[in-house]
C-alpha cells in the first residue's frame, strides 16, 4: 500500500525543498518524494522532514521543510542548474 500526495513546491534548492502543504509530517520523518524537472527529467528521492510550519501569523500558510537525503550526482546538478 502506498500512500500518494501531491504538494506544490515553494522554494527548492539542490539541497532541499519547502513544500506547501495542507498534510504535514512530523520533523525527522522520512519521506519518499518524485518530481518532474523542466526537460522532463524524473527525480526521486529520499527526504526527511527538517521543518514544520503550520501557519497563522508567523508562517503564512503550513508546509514542511525537506532535505534530499540520496539525490544523485546528476540529479542534485539538473537542479542546481534550473535554479542557477
Amino acid at each position: 500500500h502506498r500512500d500518494l500526495h501531491s504538494f506544490p513546491t515553494r522554494r527548492s534548492s539542490d539541497l532541499g525543498a519547502f513544500l506547501r502543504a495542507d498534510v504535514l509530517f512530523e520533523v525527522g520523518e522520512v519521506l519518499l518524494i518524485e518530481f518532474d524537472l523542466p526537460g522532463g527529467r524524473h527525480v526521486r528521492t529520499q527526504s526527511r522532514v527538517v521543518r514544520v510550519a503550520r501557519g497563522g501569523q508567523k508562517d503564512k500558510f503550513p508546509g514542511m521543510g525537506l532535505e534530499f537525503l540520496d539525490l544523485s550526482t546528476e540529479d542534485r546538478a539538473a537542479i542546481h542548474a534550473r535554479i542557477s
